[in-house]
């Protein structure tokens, strides 16, 4: 993880349920221009208007469990609002750092989900699916602020009443083996009296577990 200008940017692509903090630190090690995911790569300092830290986001096509099967729509492979922090099929680190370290941006990104997922669905059982997950592992001081999901990949935002609550909720969120993620982005910055909301964006699609620049 990297403190730039008061905003925690963290990266991990290609992360997976029950990798260790080791795997991790060693993803962390490498540049990365984007804004952090799950591998925690450095960031960059934020926009006047810049908001939480962004959260690799879990491939599209993973292996289903039983509490994650999805049926892919056939004549679509991304919704409008994933496809614009999509590059290659894998989550765009330049896009979704530009999102993730500015309000005004990551408030429009997070709309068009949420309009997108209305019509369709797939995206709405895969929301369900995941808002599920998130809220499984909020701590005594942490609440969803929002989570919505494409075909392949997922945003929202959470807030944290302590230090450490946003850190404490992606390592537990990113063990829940009935919803799995994949590249990671997330984006943290503090409000004040120990508080903070922490933004992420992740792929929930296995064949999208990279971050590309």
């Amino acid at each position: 993880m990297l403190l730039i200008a008061g905003m925690v940017l963290g990266v991990l692509p290609g992360c997976h349920p029950g990798e260790t903090g080791t795997a991790r630190n060693e993803i962390a090690q490498a540049p990365i221009k984007a804004a952090a995911s799950q591998a925690q790569a450095p960031g960059h300092a934020a926009s006047p208007d810049d908001a939480p830290v962004p959260v690799p986001v879990p491939p599209r096509g993973a292996a289903a469990t039983p509490s994650a099967q999805h049926a892919m729509p056939m004549n679509q492979a991304y919704l409008e609002g994933e496809s614009q922090l999509l590059n290659g099929g894998e989550l765009s680190g330049d896009q979704a750092q530009a999102v993730l370290l500015s309000s005004r941006s990551f408030k429009a990104a997070l709309q068009q989900f949420e309009s997108d997922a209305s019509l369709s669905p797939d995206a709405q059982d895969l929301t369900r699916l995941y808002q599920a997950a998130a809220t499984r592992a909020l701590g005594e001081d942490v609440a969803l602020a929002s989570l919505s999901c494409g075909y392949t990949l997922c945003m929202g935002e959470v807030r944290s009443r302590s230090q450490g609550g946003f850190r404490d909720w992606v390592g537990l969120f990113g063990k829940d083996r009935g919803a799995p993620h994949y590249a990671l982005m997330t984006a943290e910055y503090p409000l004040g009296n120990g508080q903070s909301s922490g933004r992420f964006v992740f792929s929930i699609d296995p064949t999208a577990n990279g971050i590309s620049q």
